[in-house]
């Protein structure tokens, strides 16, 4: 077999991407994060948009998917590479990417 694949890397747009909205949650806040966890919790399934790796602000805070496979990634939790420092005090927060975000691929 033979082909091309051409990838277009290295341009992040600003982090104003609401990804509750696009993700089509009842609100426009939809992760759980407690103080000093490496885990925050989701109200829907953000996966079809989020890799690990990907840079995301949760609460104010700038934080990055954890990319160990050990790590619980599912349709309601979210691993973190490093802890929530402030939390959001049992309430729903917006999850904010990249503008430039569409999706995901695995392979």
């Amino acid at each position: 077999m033979t082909g091309q694949l051409a990838v277009s890397l290295d341009f992040t747009g600003e982090m104003t991407q609401n990804l509750c909205d696009t993700a089509g949650a009842a609100a426009s806040s939809c992760v759980i994060a407690e103080a000093g966890s490496y885990a925050v919790n989701t109200t829907v399934d953000l996966r079809p948009w989020l890799a690990r790796g990907t840079e995301v602000v949760i609460g104010g805070e700038t934080h990055i998917i954890s990319e160990d496979p050990g790590r619980e990634f599912t349709c309601e939790s979210l691993p973190l590479q490093t802890p929530h420092v402030t939390g959001s005090s049992g309430v729903t927060v917006p999850i904010m990417v990249s503008s430039t975000l569409i999706g995901t691929a695995f392979a």
